[in-house]
């Protein structure tokens, strides 16, 4: 057996329960999307952790955000809710859309909305504490949107992923349908860099897609082509980090285009990541544990 790799560190999630997806906030916690326990978790810095009960187990909590004020909002797909955490405690739940409309991707913008996808309805949800909650409906045959994210001027970019496309609905509610150069790339993850960019996962091409402000896409090619690459999030130097889920790795692709790897346990199935202010990163392993991983 070979020797752990000393740059990924392990910790155990209390329960397992499958962490899917992470972000951090402002006191450099982690949260965690447990999808088959309906659970929230939090990984504080000393090590410690908590966690939130969803009500059911079927809750299926799949993506999640920090919001400017503080609060962890998730998607839980088995309930159509957004679910949430404030301050320690759970804030009511926001029912926006039908259990089998397969509520998913979620992102938060600088207005204080929450947007969120639902895959089988081909819709984009927002929801404002005051403003409420308003659906927007994709051209037909859109595809099935996944995972979101928001840009700084209130925009959101999200994946297609039965239609190897990306779609782009700005402030004023116009919406544009930019389709990837590879047919049948399956993207899955979407992030947004401070030079307002766009990263994406393409899980069935092997690939990331990288769309720039002016809307020109590069595809760049990965060593191993069925890694099947789920998830991707900036670095505060502008690296884009991804997740290896076939192949269970993480990668991060430099400015300057130098593309390092790292092999986690086999079998760990790395899902969600998400990169801190010190540029290390966290990954959700699907079979019960956070990995942490320092290129």
């Amino acid at each position: 057996m070979s020797a752990p790799d000393p740059r990924v560190s392990e910790v155990s999630v209390p329960g397992g329960g499958g962490p899917y997806q992470l972000t951090t906030d402002g006191q450099h916690r982690v949260w965690a999307t447990l999808i088959h326990a309906g659970r929230l978790a939090r990984l504080s810095p000393d090590g410690s952790w908590d966690t939130w009960d969803l009500g059911s187990p079927h809750a299926r909590p799949t993506d999640i955000t920090v919001t400017p004020e503080g609060t962890a909002w998730a998607t839980c797909s088995g309930t159509g809710t957004l679910v949430g955490v404030r301050g320690g405690q759970r804030v009511p739940d926001v029912r926006t859309a039908s259990p089998d409309a397969g509520l998913c991707g979620l992102a938060a913008t600088t207005d204080g909305a929450l947007w969120a996808t639902q895959m089988q309805a081909d819709t984009i949800t927002r929801h404002h504490p005051e403003e409420g909650t308003r659906h927007v409906q994709l051209p037909a045959g859109a595809g099935a949107p996944a995972m979101i994210t928001a840009t700084d001027d209130d925009a959101v970019w999200f994946t297609l992923n039965r239609t190897s496309a990306v779609g782009h609905l700005d402030a004023e509610g116009r919406i544009e349908i930019l389709t990837l150069p590879t047919p049948g790339a399956g993207p899955v993850g979407i992030t947004a860099a401070d030079d307002g960019s766009i990263w994406v996962a393409e899980l069935l091409a092997g690939r990331l897609a990288h769309i720039t402000s002016s809307g020109s896409v590069t595809e760049i090619e990965l060593p191993d082509p069925s890694c099947r690459p789920h998830a991707v999030a900036i670095g505060p130097d502008g690296s884009c980090w991804f997740t290896q889920w076939a192949s269970a790795r993480v990668g991060r692709l430099h400015p300057d285009g130098t593309l390092q790897e790292v092999s986690l346990r086999a079998g760990s199935e790395p899902h969600g990541i998400t990169v801190t202010a010190s540029g290390s990163a966290w990954t959700a392993l699907e079979d019960g544990h956070l990995a942490h991983v320092v290129l």
